[in-house]
């Protein structure tokens, strides 16, 4: 379901939990806390998209970089007058929101990902793997899986 479906209007869908990502096998990885250590992972700056996460080490395709716990939002989820909170969502469940933790709702958007997310509802968890070799200091870029109503809240004014 778009954001225009669902009533939504978010300034920066992060990730979509659909069909096609909901059934891709996961095994377990490291604990987040392993993972997501300063030597593995790190926020830069980055023009005109703000911060974004880099690789701190290499990481081979298929390897999981982070295990993100997350916290599904209350339905409704209370309003954000700055609507800063809704910059950072990954839908959840059918109709759901949810915040990820660790890094998890840094990672930049790209047409072109090196790695991919798989949320798990039954581990209230959301698990970013490389979809390619990624070399120590290149961004870690995800596809949101946005559609054009997605891109157009995207670029419509708050409120």
């Amino acid at each position: 379901m778009c954001c225009a479906q669902s009533g939504l209007k978010l300034a920066t869908p992060i990730g979509r939990y659909s069909e096609s990502n909901r059934h891709q096998p996961i095994t377990d990885g490291p604990c987040m806390s392993s993972v997501s250590s300063s030597s593995a992972l790190y926020i830069r700056k980055v023009r005109g998209m703000g911060r974004g996460v880099f690789a701190g080490r290499d990481y081979h395709r298929g390897e999981v970089i982070e295990v993100c716990p997350v916290i599904p939002l209350p339905d409704p989820a209370p309003t954000d007058p700055g609507r800063v909170l809704e910059r950072y969502v990954f839908w959840w469940g059918e109709n759901g929101r949810a915040i990820a933790l660790g890094y998890g709702s840094l990672y930049n958007h790209s047409s072109s990902p090196n790695a991919r997310f798989t949320p798990r509802e039954s581990r209230t968890d959301i698990v970013i793997r490389a979809t390619r070799d990624i070399t120590a200091g290149e961004q870690i870029m995800i596809d949101y899986g946005w559609d054009e109503d997605d891109f157009a809240a995207l670029l419509s004014p708050p409120g």
